[in-house]
């Protein structure tokens, strides 16, 4: 379970960091950071059903 508090830990500093790449309208940075947390909450989802 550290494991999974550690990826959605993760993917709450990766969403900060998107906000502040929005706010300095850094679109390419918001693109790339927009990806890893789509793959990341993927990659969490999948975790969280095998655990079950």
């Amino acid at each position: 379970m550290e494991v999974i508090e550690a990826l959605e830990n993760r993917i709450k500093k990766l969403q900060d960091w998107e906000w502040e790449a929005k706010e300095a309208k850094d679109y390419p940075a918001c693109l790339y950071l927009y990806g890893a947390i789509l793959y990341f909450k993927q990659f969490l989802e999948e975790l969280k059903n095998e655990a079950m």
